[in-house]
């Protein structure tokens, strides 16, 4: 088995009885969920990033993963973080934004926030990976010289190589959820930026239609990208996520 990279290691931090799972993205790690994760930590609250199956290690590790392994990661930081919280929340970056709402629709949190959530793709071969993996396993990902310094100043670890066989089974994750929408019923959170070229810019709205949550609140971003966790307007990011988790406490504390 290979190595997890060290900036990749899952981190756990003990605080109170309000738990918060953060769930990065594919082909990255627990790292770009870190800053988001401190910040939560110094409010008082119980933090856990897993590691998903797959990553941290190598991008063939990862192409021999499908998102049933992924989301059994998930599962299994719900049970470390709820035996010792009362209250859980879950919040996702990209492909983990898709985990923890299925993870929400199946009941396992008391409340959601899914940042950069990738129901749908823009680039156009995004419909044909499932026969495109068949003969080109992996993409190489073209950074530009601002998006690489951002990410090494926060220390993120992620794949220089996307599997095509993850990236098509991420989509299929979206088609999943995007069924599932009406039944979380908890608290929400959708955050996306306009800078985020990847993702379909309905998708936001998509999903905040979708949500059977009676709460639900839509945050757009104007400066940033995909990254919301490290990028420019972070500091809102994190601040709308720590009043969801307010508002969750209060939810429960008051139902």
């Amino acid at each position: 088995m290979a190595k997890v990279h060290p900036l990749a290691e899952s981190f756990f931090f003990p605080a109170g009885p309000t738990g918060v799972l953060l769930v990065h993205g594919l082909t990255a790690s627990p790292s770009e969920m870190r800053l988001l994760g401190e910040k939560l930590a110094a409010e008082g609250y119980t933090v856990l990033a897993p590691l998903l199956a797959g990553h941290g290690t190598t991008p063939e590790a990862l192409a021999r993963t499908r998102w049933p392994d992924w989301y059994r990661s998930v599962e299994e930081g719900t049970g470390q973080i709820r035996a010792r919280c009362r209250v859980l929340v879950g919040v996702g970056l990209s492909t983990g934004a898709l985990l923890c709402l299925h993870a929400a629709a199946s009941g396992l949190f008391h409340g959601v926030a899914a940042l950069s959530t990738p129901l749908r793709l823009t680039h156009w071969l995004a419909p044909f990976v499932p026969v495109i993996k068949w003969f080109r396993p992996f993409w190489a990902k073209n950074k530009t010289p601002d998006q690489l310094a951002m990410e090494v100043a926060a220390g993120r670890f992620a794949y220089d190589r996307q599997p095509s066989a993850a990236v098509a089974s991420m989509l299929a994750l979206g088609r999943v959820v995007r069924r599932e929408l009406p039944n979380i019923r908890v608290p929400a959170l959708v955050i996306q930026s306009e800078g985020d070229l990847g993702i379909d810019s309905h998708c936001a709205q998509d999903l905040i239609r979708g949500l059977g949550s009676a709460e639900k609140r839509l945050v757009e971003l104007k400066a940033s990208g995909h990254l919301v966790t490290i990028d420019r307007e972070r500091d809102i990011v994190f601040q709308a996520v720590l009043d969801l988790v307010r508002l969750v406490e209060k939810t429960r504390r008051n139902g």
